[in-house]
């Protein structure tokens, strides 16, 4: 199974209409927001010129370490003889999911929780909108056995459950948390069984 590239232009279509849809939201929603970004971003030139040259310098040690990273697992993966499917599933999104973890869990020792929940969801939706879509776009993607007959319905139950146990309380308890990392480790065991 492909995912053509005009499917692909769909998937960044969607994206940018969440992003849209999400900022005029907060915008609406929380007014102050932009006031305190008025303040940041106005403060004088050498204050943008700053943002721009570490935004710069953050994005090319995103590429150069993504770059790396793929290269690795795919190296990985044929060294100890499964497929990349697996590798991606495992190491490679632990790896690129540490930054969203250690953002989550500052967030949510500091009171935050809506940064923290939002931060995942978020993350979430750009990855399967505007990662994929333009990664579609540039070259169609070839989607596995593995990943269309394991890992999207696993996906899905996950989806399903998060949203039942946050839907209940409005809120995500310890033991909630406990489910869900269960759900994980779960995955995880019929991954490494299913992708051999």
């Amino acid at each position: 199974m492909q995912l053509p590239q005009w499917r692909g232009y769909i998937l960044v279509a969607a994206g940018i209409g969440y992003l849209v849809f999400d900022f005029r939201r907060g915008a609406n929603r929380y007014p102050e927001t932009a006031e305190l970004y008025s303040q940041v971003t106005g403060s004088g030139h050498k204050t943008r010129r700053r943002i721009t040259l570490l935004f710069l310098i953050g994005a090319a040690m995103v590429v150069g370490g993504s770059s790396l990273l793929v290269h690795s697992g795919t190296g990985i993966a044929e060294s100890i003889g499964v497929p990349p499917v697996f590798v991606g599933l495992t190491m490679v999104a632990i790896g690129t999911s540490l930054p969203e973890l250690a953002t989550a869990i500052t967030a949510a020792r500091k009171g935050v929780f809506d940064l923290s929940v939002g931060n995942l969801i978020g993350a979430n939706v750009l990855n399967l909108t505007l990662v994929t879509g333009t990664a579609a776009s540039v070259f169609p993607l070839v989607l596995s056995r593995t990943t269309q007959t394991y890992v999207f319905p696993s996906i899905l139950v996950i989806l399903v459950v998060f949203f039942l146990l946050v839907r209940a309380k409005n809120s995500l308890v310890r033991w909630e948390g406990a489910i869900l990392l269960t759900l994980y480790v779960a995955f995880m065991s019929g991954l490494a069984v299913f992708a051999r």
